[in-house]
Parts: structure tokens; sequence; C-alpha cells
């Protein structure tokens, strides 16, 4: 894998390349959380939706899985966010190229009219409520949220900001199937942005399968 550069937001890219995105008038958006160790179902993800996306979300808990992935694929998205889950480390170092690279707790981008705010929740105990991660967004001036830690995927609109947790690739909870989300944006001729979730099914490989919204 190429070097990935970093810019001061913490997100992995260049101006260029988020400047070339935000002109488009619509853009896909790949967000998944919880790998937990499973690199190879990662790197079939990426590898399928790595020409279909022009952002990558990782919410956490599997810094390494999601770099390891990375490394699969022929081409990396022009956009990539990776927060520290509750077992990550705050700094890791790629496989290949041994890069070092620094994992925050968050990150914040604008994307048109949509300013996103990534972390994993459990700072924010997202387990018990949303009210501190709400307030989090509304502090750093975010209308959407993405997050993981619960293993559920679910999407809510709380005072004007869409939450979004794409559920667990891996391990999910409360009788859910492993999945994630693509985020779709559109800007023209007016904006407006919706949240599919994916199921995924283990088959002689892995299939994905879009799931009605939750």
């Amino acid at each position: 894998m190429s070097p990935m550069y970093q810019l001061d937001s913490k997100i992995f890219s260049t101006s260029s390349d988020i400047g070339s995105v935000t002109k488009k008038s619509d853009y896909s958006i790949l967000v998944i959380s919880d790998s937990h160790g499973n690199i190879q179902l990662l790197s079939s993800i990426l590898n399928h939706f790595q020409d279909k996306i022009d952002a990558l979300f990782f919410c956490g808990d599997g810094i390494y899985d999601i770099l390891a992935a990375l490394e699969s694929l022929t081409s990396i998205p022009p956009i990539i966010s990776l927060v520290q889950g509750n077992g990550d480390a705050s700094i890791v170092s790629t496989e290949t190229n041994g890069q070092v690279l620094c994992i925050p707790e968050k990150t914040v981008l604008n994307l048109g009219p949509y300013t996103i705010l990534s972390t994993h929740g459990h700072k924010q105990n997202i387990y018990y409520t949303s009210k501190t991660l709400v307030d989090q967004a509304a502090t750093l001036q975010c209308n959407v949220v993405f997050y993981g830690h619960t293993h559920i995927a679910r999407q809510e609109m709380i005072n004007d900001t869409l939450l979004i947790n794409p559920g667990s690739c891996s391990l999910p909870r409360g009788g859910q199937k492993p999945s994630f989300a693509i985020v779709s944006i559109r800007t023209n001729p007016q904006s407006f942005i919706t949240c599919t979730f994916f199921e995924i099914k283990r088959t002689t490989g892995y299939s994905f399968i879009p799931m009605k919204n939750r």
C-alpha cells in the first residue's frame, strides 16, 4: 500500500481529493465498525465496494484489521477516516511499509452541506444515552454522526443531527445480522442524505444484501 497522507484533521486524504469529492453532485460513503479481528471479511467488503465509494469511515475496534484490508486493495478510497475504539491503540504502523499512523478518538470532515463527526462512542456512554454524542456534535457544528461500539445497526434523527451506527460487521448484538452501511449524499438540485444498511451473508464467500432502514 502506498503511504497514507494524514491531514491536520487526522483524515487520511489530500486537500485536492476532498475538493474533488465535494465538487461532485452525489457521492457515497462506506461506514464500517467493530470488525474485532475479521480481516478476511473487511477485505471482501472493501474489494467489493472500492470502485463504488468516495470515502471510507471506520468507527473503531479493529484498526489493524482495516489497515490489513486496505493493503489488499489495488487503490484506496480518496478519503479515509479511522478512529480508535476501546480496543484500539492510538499509534499503529502499517505492515508493508512500516508507516506510523496516529489514530484519533474522533474526526470531523466537511462534505458539502454536511459536516460529519466520526467516533467510536464508548467515551460518550452511547450504550446508555445519545445525549453526550449529540451535544458533542452540536459543539463541533456537525449535523451527521457516525459511531460504533454498540454492535447494533441504527439511524435516528435527534435535534437536526443524523446519527448512524453501521452495526458490527463481525459480532452483531441485539439479534441483528452482521452489517455495515452505505451513506449516499446528493447536493444537486437539492441536498439530501440517505443511509442503506447491508446484511452480510456467508456462503462460499460473502454476499451483501441491502436491508430495510432501521
